[in-house]
């Protein structure tokens, strides 16, 4: 548990004691929603999620089979995700598995999101990130 944090000194003083760092990267975690959907899982449906270790280990797995067993994938957010980079994330990390593994031709791939449009990411999107991600899905 983190008891105080010394930016001056850059030290994080936790319960076991102080640790220096350089660099500081404070990652306050995300919760994920699942019950928004019924049945979606993870643990106990079909979804897969890179959210949280236990989550992210059960997708190595499904990950795992499905090199073994090329099928159709859906990877997307339910609404109200309050996440949404990981979707895309994950889109282009398995495009990129399956195509160096030369199994992609094999493994359908549908990408949802309940974003209004393509890159929206909760906040209106960011630049020329929609377009840039049209051009990167169309491409693959």
């Amino acid at each position: 548990t983190v008891t105080h944090i010394d930016t001056a000194a850059k030290v994080v003083t936790t319960s076991v004691g102080e640790h220096a760092y350089d660099f500081l990267v404070i990652a306050t975690g995300h919760r994920s929603a699942n019950e928004a959907v019924p049945g979606l899982g993870p643990f106990d449906g079909p979804n897969h999620s890179p959210m949280s270790a236990p989550e992210t280990v059960e997708l190595a797995q499904a990950i795992r089979r499905l090199l073994v067993e090329p099928g159709p994938v859906v990877i997307g957010a339910a609404p109200g995700a309050s996440c949404i980079g990981p979707v895309y994330e994950l889109a282009f990390e398995l495009d990129y598995l399956l195509r160096r593994r030369r199994l992609r031709h094999r493994v359908p791939m549908s990408l949802i999101t309940p974003e209004p449009f393509l890159g929206h990411m909760g906040m209106g999107g960011a630049g020329t990130i929609r377009q840039l991600l049209e051009a990167a899905l169309e491409e693959r």
